[in-house]
């Protein structure tokens, strides 16, 4: 089963941003996207998509690195 997580607003930081979805021991990430803007939608896909949480990794253009977590 896929998840979508949707992304409403980045604060701080420098665009572009690029997205990643992680374990939540953020060992793993796969790379999702380059965005511009604020605002991006992230389809979740397997492997991720089959447990019950994942982090989302947001770095920005000067390289800072947020994390955030979810879980289902």
């Amino acid at each position: 089963m896929a998840y979508t997580i949707n992304i409403t607003n980045i604060t701080g930081g420098t665009s572009p941003y690029n997205i990643w979805v992680c374990d939540t021991g953020h060992t793993i990430c796969v790379y999702h996207e380059t965005i511009t803007g604020t605002t991006a939608s992230i389809q979740v896909l397997p492997p991720y998509s089959t447990g019950t949480t994942l982090s989302v990794k947001v770095v920005d253009d000067n390289g800072c690195i947020n994390y955030n977590d979810f879980s289902f």
